[in-house]
């Protein structure tokens, strides 16, 4: 449902959340086909970046890029292709050439990856709570704000009566 409406966000913590990449709905699109479909093209790269399988053909059997290109989707056709030929790449990839090195290279990037968008995911967090806060603070400032506006017009309106007894007052002396 988070591809299907660009929401990216919370594409990202399915994702760090361990959510599966690559399930398949009653019309047999994945996410990514989904967001695709959609032409989210911030979910689409969400996806891929996370290692969504870009060879899971859909209900009409086509592969995510076909999908693109068929939608006319310009933007997310590159973006598939560009990930497809440095998937070409990284999987013919061998393991580091370090001696001490005891995963490959791909399972390096997607740790990496997987760091990285621990890190957007927490930063972001931090800034929807920092909005919040500041939301609640003009809130209050707001609320301030209208209690001031009020005394003031309640002393404006004490002035006048004070002003209007002391007038009277006065007349009431020079007529005796």
């Amino acid at each position: 449902m988070s591809c299907k409406f660009g929401h990216n966000e919370c594409c990202r913590l399915l994702i760090y959340a361990g959510a599966n990449l690559n399930p398949v709905n009653r019309d047999g699109d994945t996410p990514l086909h989904s967001a695709i479909r959609y032409k989210h093209a911030g979910c689409t790269a969400i996806l891929i970046h996370a290692d969504a399988s870009l060879n899971i053909r859909n209900g009409r059997h086509e592969l995510p890029i076909e999908l693109a290109r068929r939608l006319g989707h310009h933007k997310i056709y590159h973006l598939i292709s560009q990930n497809l030929s440095s998937q070409t790449l990284s999987n013919s990839s061998e393991q580091f050439s370090s001696p001490n090195a005891s995963i490959t290279l791909n399972e390096f990037e997607k740790q990496w990856r997987q760091f990285h968008l621990l890190i957007q995911t927490r930063m972001l967090a931090n800034q929807h709570q920092l909005e919040e806060q500041i939301d609640s603070l003009k809130e209050a400032l707001e609320k301030n704000q209208l209690k001031q506006a009020v005394i003031h017009r309640k002393l404006q309106f004490l002035t006048k009566l004070c002003l209007q007894q002391n007038n009277e007052t006065n007349q009431y002396h020079t007529l005796l």
